[in-house]
């Protein structure tokens, strides 16, 4: 089994996970509701918490998300470097459901081309030479473990301000500096260095 392999997150990195939950809870406003907040999970109130986790936990919500572009843009120059490529999603807490809805997505999207991990708690635990994660904590927590590995980062707001070496921000415009760092990791030997 070959150790080149780059790991993608789902949510926001393959699919819109915060984009819908924002139309969907703009779909639920009243008139007389103040606006969202920019960030729907910082000092979240305890009345939108319960409305999120309603709109989460309809049947084929996880299932139904649409793609985001900048995740698939990654996911063909992953696939044409010659990567092997799996899925790695943190399952939400007693929502078993969603679980489910993620691995059939993954089935439905890639077939048995793809493997999947869901994992519970943490992501540090699974190896990579290169993660696609949007989350700056998952990926500090990812990269404390594996200091030779690559981030790729689809761009979200909640990343604008994350700085680390081994970190590329993809945005829609840097495809070339991605791939290139992509073709490096690929290339490297055991124990040496990354070279980003």
């Amino acid at each position: 089994m070959s150790d080149k392999v780059c790991m993608f997150d789902m949510d926001d990195t393959l699919y819109d996970y915060v984009g819908q939950l924002r139309r969907d809870l703009e779909a639920l406003q009243s008139p007389h509701e103040p606006p969202l907040p920019e960030n729907l999970f910082r000092d979240t109130p305890a009345w939108l918490r319960r409305r999120m986790n309603l709109i989460k936990s309809q049947p084929g919500w996880w299932l139904n998300l649409p793609r985001l572009q900048l995740g698939w843009d990654i996911y063909a120059v992953a696939r044409d470097i010659g990567y092997s490529v799996e899925v790695l999603t943190k399952g939400p807490a007693r929502n078993f459901s969603a679980w489910s809805e993620k691995a059939e997505r993954v089935w439905k999207d890639f077939g048995q081309d793809v493997a999947i991990n869901i994992v519970g708690a943490t992501k540090r635990r699974t190896y990579a030479r290169v993660l696609v994660d949007d989350y700056p904590e998952y990926v500090l927590d990812w990269l404390a473990h594996r200091p030779r590995g690559l981030v790729i980062m689809p761009a979200q707001p909640y990343n604008v301000s994350i700085t680390h070496p081994n970190v590329i921000r993809y945005d829609g415009t840097n495809l070339e500096q991605v791939t290139e760092a992509m073709v490096r990791a690929f290339s490297r030997e055991p124990g040496e260095p990354l070279i980003v």
